[in-house]
C-alpha cells in the first residue's frame, strides 16, 4: 500500500541520514526542549572524541556542564541558559574534560528546531574537536612572542620596509633612539625621520631599491630626533622575507 511504501521510503530517509550523520568527523546531538534539555540523540563520535559513550551522555542531564573545563565552565552555562531562554542560536568555543583527562577544544553550534507553526521541537547541534587548530595558534602566538621579545631586545635600531621604503615594524631599539612611539613610524618613509636639508632623499630611494634587488647597502643618515636633537647614524640595508614577503 502507499503507506507502507512511506514507511519504507521514510525508514531508508532516516538511514541514509543516520550514516551521513555517523560518518561526518564531528558530534551531532538532538536535545529536548525541557528544561534540562535532556539529551534525545548524540552520534557515536562522542566515544571517539571524548572518551565517553552516548548511554553515558544520555543518561546524566549534567553531563555536559559536569565536564566542561572549571575555568570555562561557567561562562558557558550562561551562555547556554541565555539561548535557551531566547530560542537564539548557540555558539561557543571552550575546554571539556576528556574521560583520560584531557583537554579538548570544543567548538560547539547548535539551533532550535521548529515546526512550520513555529512550535519549537528539538536543538539540534554538533560538537567539533578543534584542539589541534587551538594548539596551533596557541604555537604560533609564542613563535609571534618570541620574535618580538628578540627584536626589542636588540638596541640598535631596526626597521623592516617594503619595497616603498615604508615602515612595517620598527623594534623598541628605534622608538628609544627616536623618541617616538612605534605606530609613528609605521606607513611612513624615513623622510619623516631626517633632518632637513641634511640628506640625499634621492640616494636614500636608490639604496632601497638596490637592497631589494639583493645587494646589501650601507649609508650615513642624519636624524632627527622628537625632542628636536639632530645626529649622524650608520644605515645598512638587506633583503629578507617579512611573513612571507
Amino acid at each position: 500500500s502507499s503507506q507502507i511504501r512511506a514507511e519504507t521510503a521514510l525508514q531508508q530517509s532516516e538511514a541514509r541520514y543516520r550514516a551521513l550523520v555517523e560518518h561526518i568527523p564531528a558530534i551531532v546531538y538532538m536535545d529536548d526542549i525541557n528544561e534540562e534539555q535532556t539529551t534525545h540523540y548524540i552520534s557515536p563520535q562522542v566515544e571517539e572524541i571524548t572518551g565517553y559513550t552516548p548511554q553515558e551522555w544520555a543518561s546524566d542531564p549534567h553531563f555536559w556542564e559536569n565536564h566542561i573545563h572549571p575555568q570555562d565552565r561557567e561562562r558557558v552555562i550562561k551562555k547556554d541558559a541565555q539561548t535557551n531562554q531566547s530560542g537564539e542560536p548557540f555558539s561557543e568555543e571552550y575546554r571539556f574534560i576528556a574521560r583520560d583527562g584531557r583537554e579538548l577544544w570544543i567548538q560547539e553550534e547548535s539551533t532550535l528546531i521548529r515546526d512550520e507553526a513555529g512550535n519549537p521541537l528539538f536543538w539540534q547541534g554538533f560538537m567539533l574537536d578543534i584542539t589541534g587548530k587551538k594548539e596551533a595558534q596557541n604555537a604560533l602566538g609564542e613563535v609571534a612572542r618570541a620574535y618580538q621579545g628578540l627584536f626589542d631586545s636588540v638596541t640598535d635600531a631596526i626597521y623592516i620596509q617594503d619595497q616603498m621604503g615604508r615602515f612595517l615594524d620598527v623594534n623598541l631599539g628605534a622608538v628609544n633612539m627616536y623618541g617616538h612611539p612605534r605606530e609613528f613610524f609605521i606607513g611612513k618613509t624615513p623622510e619623516i625621520l631626517g633632518a632637513p636639508g641634511k640628506n640625499d632623499t634621492e640616494a636614500t630611494k636608490k639604496a632601497v631599491e638596490r637592497a631589494f634587488e639583493g645587494v646589501p647597502q650601507q649609508f650615513e643618515f642624519w636624524g632627527l630626533r622628537s625632542n628636536g636633537e639632530i645626529f649622524p647614524k650608520d644605515v645598512h640595508l638587506y633583503k629578507g622575507t617579512y611573513f612571507g614577503q
